[in-house]
């Protein structure tokens, strides 16, 4: 019965959810599944990665989600989740794309079809065509300019059109703006101290804390999803190996370790965090503008005041007035 109603009120939010025969794929975290209905992301829709740091893991892991839908991931994958046989699509408008990396996240080289364009017109061009085949597993690109709303509905339309993801890597700003991609995962890398690589038991790759420990290459991703069209805010620590396995860490290390630095940068017991001062800063900014805007400076000129003749300098002073002042004078 709860499952019922929980599936009318994802199709009241959200139509496509409506429909539980829509294929879905992995995103090869446990984790990241468990916040999406179905228990993973679905194709026909546009799925970002928003690179808030430099070498984060956005690029990595929207690669290891496609290898998924491939079915080719080092990853173990839910086997409730169908694969596909097409190639991947790869729109590299930037020159980004290192095909090295994307063979060792698990997609294989015979099945990636590259496509270099050189401006904005093309890229969108080649991604809407793409979208819109529905032979092709899915479409990747790491876009280094900002979408456009029509450009952004475009590719939505497409990928509806041909039931083929779009898994597309944006840059910090771009996560700043409106977007119609289904789900939009924030990702940027965060220190870690061995103590802090605790594997969840129910990740499906869990490995001991000591196995995990022994790379010294090893990545931390924090992934947040701010936006998802049935699902609150929500966040987790990823642990990325350099043989491309992802690995669901124990948040509470990681929280714990930032909670402790906040107090620290705060020794006098103030309650504001850092966030919020520089929040009440823009705020207080924000209300002078606004006290400035409500009382703007009238530009209509008033019309000068009359001055009286006594009070006018002598040689301004009318004619005839000056000959009187000299005939009581004399």
């Amino acid at each position: 019965m709860l499952q019922k109603l929980r599936r009318q009120t994802e199709a009241i939010s959200d139509p496509l959810v409506a429909t539980d025969s829509t294929p879905r794929f992995s995103t090869g975290s446990s984790v990241l599944d468990s916040w999406l209905p179905g228990g993973g992301m679905r194709r026909g829709t546009i799925n970002e990665w928003i690179a808030e740091t430099e070498g984060g893991g956005a690029g990595t892991l929207s690669l290891l989600a496609a290898a998924q839908i491939l079915g080719t991931a080092n990853q173990p994958h839910p086997p409730a989740h169908a694969h596909h046989d097409g190639p991947v699509i790869v729109v590299d408008p930037g020159g980004h794309f290192y095909a090295p990396a994307a063979i060792a996240c698990g997609i294989p080289a015979e099945r990636i079809v590259w496509c270099r364009v050189t401006n904005r017109r093309d890229a969108v061009w080649t991604l809407d065509q793409a979208l819109r085949c529905g032979s092709v597993a899915a479409v990747w690109s790491m876009l280094p300019w900002n979408l456009n709303d029509r450009d952004a509905r475009r590719l939505q339309l497409a990928a509806e059109t041909g039931q083929t993801p779009g898994l597309l890597v944006r840059t910090a700003s771009a996560g700043r703006r409106p977007s119609f991609a289904s789900v939009r995962w924030h990702v940027r890398s965060v220190p870690a101290q061995p103590e802090q690589i605790v594997p969840l038991p129910r990740s499906r790759s869990a490995l001991p804390p000591t196995n995990l420990r022994r790379y010294r290459d090893l990545r931390v991703a924090h992934v947040t999803m701010p936006r998802a069209k049935t699902n609150a805010a929500r966040q987790a620590f990823l642990a990325i190996t350099p043989d491309a396995m992802l690995h669901d860490l124990d948040s509470r290390p990681f929280l714990a370790a930032h909670s402790n630095s906040v107090s620290h940068s705060n020794p006098v017991g103030d309650t504001a965090t850092a966030d919020t001062s520089t929040a009440n800063t823009h705020e207080k900014a924000a209300v002078h503008l606004a006290a400035q805007l409500a009382r703007p400076t009238s530009t209509r000129r008033e019309p000068p005041q009359r001055q009286h003749e006594s009070q006018r300098p002598r040689d301004q002073r009318p004619t005839d007035q000056r000959q009187n002042n000299r005939r009581a004078a004399g």
